[in-house]
């Protein structure tokens, strides 16, 4: 076992890895020494994700064995030169993980270690055919890692493609796959964990990165041979010339022996490949505009870097802040790195943390309430879920949040004027939050159904009243859907004898979360669209007969059915919702009858609060506390081109209210 000198704290020391000399089939030996970075030593830092630990590879360590991730084990044997040793930081060699105190010593140096760095190197981890050919493509071109072989091959290729048929082929070929291989790339896990996000953002020259033993510039890859519009027309040429040749399904030709679908794009279909310039979230920081922005940024914005890393990996729960850190000091001021604590605790602090010093308020259009908000006792309702991903799961799931960028709304500015009102605090026990909002009364709600062919059932049978609703689970009476839908009309100001302006409210919010629909058809013919879905209801037994054949039998504009069916299935599951004061929205599923429905700016989300009994979280002084059952969005409220501006002004002048939240 490996006996770790100690470090002094005083000096800001770390240890670096001295990396013997070795050929390739030598065992990885090194050493370790402790040096402190007051003194500027020379050394280079690893930026790696530790990978699978089921089956750990073993080095020498001071003539002690010491075991490593595999993924760890080939990066430092790419590393490894021949005959001169190599200074390196490596977290997983460097730091003592099984010291606690150590670690929370060693996390907040980690913007020194590889700002100090003289070079970083990302290891992304194995080469593969398509990602060496990806590489080869972009170091064709003169940069930092200009390959004469490479570029001699790719000249090869052009000139092959110029005098016959196969040569062409073959060029158009390693066109798609090298397109196939940059995708590959953007896909590694390397871009997918927290850890990696910070240590490839901090240096301040880009770290190289290597696969296997190629070497190439991340930002290069994005910036140029990916989304330029000159890479854009190659593919497109590319895949146009094999689509003739190949046929659409891009099966290959028995006449092109070793020619197959799977080696083409490596499963990649040519439509898949054409989407290349939307790459994932978490591989478009590394384009050159988006690293020196994060350089830039400010540096207390946890926030800014939380919303950043949405989706990213973490072995360790507390490393989806801790491993931001060293981007954003200021936090470690107030809740400094602590493993001793538990994850929910460093939850807990940091979401206090944003709102009562990085001044965030509430995040909820970002980060969406946790499903077990009200069930579970672990946090209180105002800490977010920070591990929901970039494109959250399936509308169809119970859960499943709004979020503001999905339908693209906003509050108005007339709502939004906060002169005078204090901001939200949470109290020095990190137990409840005050905000202070404006109060649009309880609600009345309906609950969509589980599946969007129930919804628009659902919907005809509100917008029909003499419709007889088929038998579907989510109502066990029609007239009690219907009674429902007129109480809902009834509160939110509409007479029982008007219900084509309930209903024309009803249809205009279902437009309004599917932009497209709204954007592309007039109220008129989804209206019409809607009583075509009624007749197809009323023709037969919707069981059996596949939804979407139905409806085509009865309306030829299948662009608008599936416009319509998208649209229902953001309903799925959702609450519909009524104040009395004519507001009408779509909230979550947990928002039930008698909640309240409340405004705090600058979230761009009205908040249902329910009113926490007298004998559970009450604070003993009368102050009546709530729980947030969930978030809305509301049509004439949150629409630029629809607002119902007498709505907006009478609601303008009411005075914000102060909450209590637990």
């Amino acid at each position: 076992m490996v006996g770790y000198a100690p470090l002094n704290t005083a000096i800001a020391e770390i240890r670096l890895f001295v990396l013997f000399p070795g050929k390739d089939s030598e065992p990885i030996q090194g050493s370790l020494r402790n040096a402190s970075l007051d003194g500027r030593p020379e050394f280079e830092a690893l930026s790696y994700v530790w990978g699978e630990r089921d089956s750990p590879r073993s080095i020498t360590l001071d003539g002690e064995g010491f075991h490593v991730t595999p993924n760890l084990y080939a990066a430092l044997c790419a590393l490894r030169r021949p005959a001169s040793s190599r200074t390196l930081w490596i977290d997983a060699i460097c730091i003592d993980q099984h010291n606690v105190d150590e670690k929370n010593h060693q996390v907040p140096l980690m913007a020194r270690i590889y700002k100090q760095a003289s070079r970083v190197t990302a290891w992304l981890g194995p080469s593969t055919p398509r990602i060496e050919l990806a590489i080869s493509w972009l170091n064709s071109s003169p940069g930092p890692y200009l390959d004469p072989v490479a570029a001699r091959y790719w000249l090869d290729l052009e000139k092959r493609a110029a005098t016959s048929r196969q040569g062409e082929l073959d060029r158009h070929f390693d066109i798609v796959k090298s397109f196939a291989g940059a995708i590959d790339i953007s896909d590694l896990q390397y871009w997918h964990r927290m850890w990696t996000f910070q240590e490839f953002a901090l240096p301040s020259e880009e770290p190289v990165c290597l696969c296997g033993a190629l070497k190439f510039s991340a930002s290069a890859l994005s910036d140029t041979r990916i989304s330029s519009e000159e890479a854009i027309d190659r593919l497109t040429i590319s895949i146009n010339f094999l689509y003739s040749v190949l046929g659409p399904e891009f099966t290959g030709l028995p006449t092109v022996p070793g020619f197959n679908n799977q080696a083409l794009s490596g499963g990649r279909s040519g439509a898949e490949l054409m989407e290349f310039r939307f790459l994932p979230q978490n591989f478009s920081m590394v384009n050159s505009t988006s690293r020196k922005s994060i350089i830039n940024m400010d540096e207390t914005a946890l926030f800014l870097l939380l919303s950043a890393t949405r989706g990213r990996g973490c072995g360790d729960s507390r490393d989806r802040f801790y491993a931001l850190y060293a981007m954003a000091p200021e936090i470690q001021e107030y809740y400094p790195p602590d493993y001793a604590k538990p994850f929910e605790r460093v939850c807990l602090e940091t979401t206090a943390f944003l709102i009562n010093i990085d001044a965030e308020s509430l995040m909820f259009d970002s980060f969406g309430l946790r499903y077990d908000r009200l069930s579970s006792g672990a946090y209180p309702t105002w800490v977010p879920d920070f591990f929901q991903p970039v494109m959250p799961g399936m509308p169809t799931q119970r859960h499943y949040n709004l979020f503001v960028h999905h339908y693209g709304k906003a509050i108005p500015e007339r709502l939004c004027d906060l002169e005078g009102r204090p901001d939200a605090r949470v109290d020095d026990s990190l137990t409840t939050l005050t905000i202070y909002a404006r109060n649009f009364g309880p609600v009345r709600t309906m609950k969509f159904a589980n599946s969007s062919e129930s919804v628009i059932a659902q919907v005809h049978a509100i917008l029909r009243p003499g419709l007889p609703i088929p038998p579907w689970s989510w109502a066990a009476s029609g007239e009690q859907l219907k009674a429902h839908a007129l109480g809902l009309s009834w509160i939110a100001g509409v007479p029982l004898t008007d219900m084509d302006h309930f209903h024309d409210r009803l249809l205009r919010l279902i437009m309004a979360i599917d932009k497209t629909v709204d954007s592309s058809y007039p109220f008129h013919t989804v209206r019409a669209f809607f009583d075509n879905c009624l007749d197809v209801a009323d023709s037969g037994d919707w069981l059996g007969t596949s939804f979407k054949e139905r409806l085509g039998e009865q309306d030829s504009d299948m662009e608008l059915v599936s416009s319509i069916t998208g649209c229902a299935s953001l309903l799925v599951g959702k609450t519909l919702l009524a104040t009395q004061d004519w507001i009408m929205g779509i909230g979550m599923s947990d928002i039930e009858d008698g909640d309240i429905l409340v405004l705090a700016p600058p979230l761009p989300l009205l908040l249902a609060l329910r009113e926490v009994p007298a004998d559970a979280d009450s604070e003993g002084d009368g102050t009546v506390g709530y729980k947030i059952a969930g978030t809305a969005y509301a049509y004439g409220l949150m629409d630029s081109y629809a607002l119902d501006l007498e709505l907006v002004e009478e609601l303008a002048g009411r005075e914000f209210q102060r909450f209590t939240i637990y």
